[in-house]
């Protein structure tokens, strides 16, 4: 068979091709692996490959269904992973120096959970340094570029599982998201991608940090979630990731709802093309506009703007807020006095805005997370009226590599001139603070041939919503389109 033709198909082909005898997990791992040989190198997105180990566990794959056993619906499937997940004996750095070293002896949660269900794991995928960027460069493995111009980024956090993807060197990926790091890399590349519902998948083993050996709290915003070519594999990936932590599956268990319509025409949408407050160059502008007056004269109903009761502005502050404080436990001791003397400006900018976080009383961390909780349930109320919700992903498309410290002084170059790096955190609000479920789906390319993708938020813990509805509109304005020149 013509194991190439593989290449940019689903997760759920490959693994009913293996089911089937079509193929085997051993021919089609070696093939990928040849893939990665020859596109790796250019692309740098599989940063610790598992060679022989993952020839090894397709062998295995093979010879149990040869006796009639069947894995699981990733049985043999070649698949990637952030390396901010740890996999028992095979490094695990989150890019950072600090963890080169780091040989972890036990899997991630969400590791152990691919493999019971049969994947074949070939490697990491590369990330900024503690997955803190939007871009996936550290000074351990050098820099990943995007499969569709090698001189933009292919995003991050999780760029490194989004360049595997688009390129056709892994079926499915799994990476996390904390302000982005699973949408922007969508967005920028041309694939799908969920961030969960906050609480659905777990963080024990990731890094920095690891919960398999000291007893973490997570971040309130950040979740693990797949990258995929296709929704229905989104959909896989979060039946097999998905479900309480270790100890609370003694009395929990966990399934994705389905989806509140299965036709398209029955669909209640809200959405948002542009805002003040961080508009979008023109020519994402121009694809998003397109894609959305298609998708609204396919549903049951489209209302343009925000809802009354969203104060876009407020919500950005919200995150801002939460977001500093997430990072609050990092202060050193030796910097508290100094902090506490930016956090008394009287007009605080972003940075002294951070200080007075920092190192605010305990009542307004309080305050913060009750804030969040309310805007959840703000959210929840406008899903009465509406089944989902679309908006931007980011103001821009892929832009040029830059590794400029610091990361808060860098520019993006637009039509208007600059525009700061970090105005990319407010798309981003919205699904983050609330914890809502998010997909990206790729709604078209700008004239120069970068890719655009848009946010589908919808209610807690609905994501079948979300994914079902990125496949639903896949008809009318396309999908998951491969990149030229990586075929063998």
């Amino acid at each position: 068979m013509n194991l190439e033709a593989y290449a940019f198909k689903t997760a759920s082909d490959a693994a009913e091709a293996i089911r089937s005898g079509e193929t085997t997990s051993t021919e089609l791992t070696k093939h990928i692996l040849k893939r990665v040989a020859k596109y790796n190198p250019k692309l740098n997105c599989i940063v610790s490959l598992m060679h022989d180990q993952a020839l090894k566990r397709a062998r295995e794959a093979d010879e149990a269904l040869s006796n009639g056993v069947n894995w699981g619906p990733l049985h043999g499937v070649p698949i990637t992973i952030k390396d901010h997940y740890e996999i028992k004996g095979v490094p695990t750095t989150c890019g950072s120096p600090n963890y080169a070293n780091n040989i972890p002896e036990r899997n991630a949660v969400i590791v152990d959970r691919l493999l019971d269900a049969g994947a074949v794991i070939i490697g990491h995928t590369n990330v900024p340094e503690l997955a803190a960027d939007w871009q996936s460069y550290n000074d351990i493995f050098g820099t990943t570029v995007n499969p569709w111009n090698p001189e933009v980024t292919p995003g991050g956090s999780s760029g490194g599982c989004a360049a595997s993807i688009s390129a056709g060197l892994s079926f499915l990926s799994i990476g996390s998201d904390f302000a982005g790091s699973i949408r922007v890399p969508a967005h920028f590349t041309g694939i799908y991608g969920h961030r969960p519902s906050m609480g659905v998948t777990t963080l024990r083993g990731s890094v920095p940090g690891s919960m398999n050996r000291i007893q973490r709290t997570p971040s309130r915003m950040s979740t693990p979630g797949p990258l995929a070519r296709s929704p229905d594999d989104l959909k896989l990936a979060m039946n097999i990731i998905g479900g309480p932590d270790q100890y609370e599956s003694t009395a929990f268990t966990w399934k994705m709802p389905k989806p509140r319509h299965r036709k398209l025409k029955d669909y209640r949408i809200g959405y948002i093309v542009d805002e003040p407050l961080c508009p979008l160059n023109p020519d994402v502008q121009i694809v998003l506009s397109e894609a959305m007056d298609k998708i609204a004269q396919n549903v049951a109903s489209a209302k343009e703007g925000w809802p009354s009761v969203v104060d876009p502005a407020e919500q950005f502050h919200l995150f801002k807020l939460l977001r500093y404080g997430d990072k609050a436990a990092q202060l050193k001791d030796e910097d508290l006095e100094k902090t506490k003397e930016l956090a008394k400006r009287k007009d605080l900018d972003d940075e002294g805005l951070m200080a007075w976080v920092w190192t605010t009383e305990q009542r307004h961390h309080i305050r913060f997370e009750e804030m969040r909780v309310a805007t959840r349930d703000l959210w929840q109320k406008i899903f009465n009226d509406i089944d989902v919700f679309l908006m931007p992903v980011d103001y821009t498309t892929a832009f040029p590599h830059d590794h400029s410290d610091p990361m808060t002084g860098r520019v993006i170059e637009s039509p208007w001139g600059t525009r700061e790096y970090m105005d990319q955190l407010f798309w981003m609000t919205f699904s983050s603070i609330t914890g809502l479920p998010c997909t990206v789906a790729p709604v078209g390319f700008t004239e120069s041939g970068l890719p655009v993708g848009v946010q589908i938020i919808g209610p807690y813990l609905e994501d079948g919503t979300t994914i079902h509805f990125a496949k639903l509109i896949r008809e009318i304005i396309g999908g998951y389109i491969e990149p030229p020149g990586y075929r063998l």
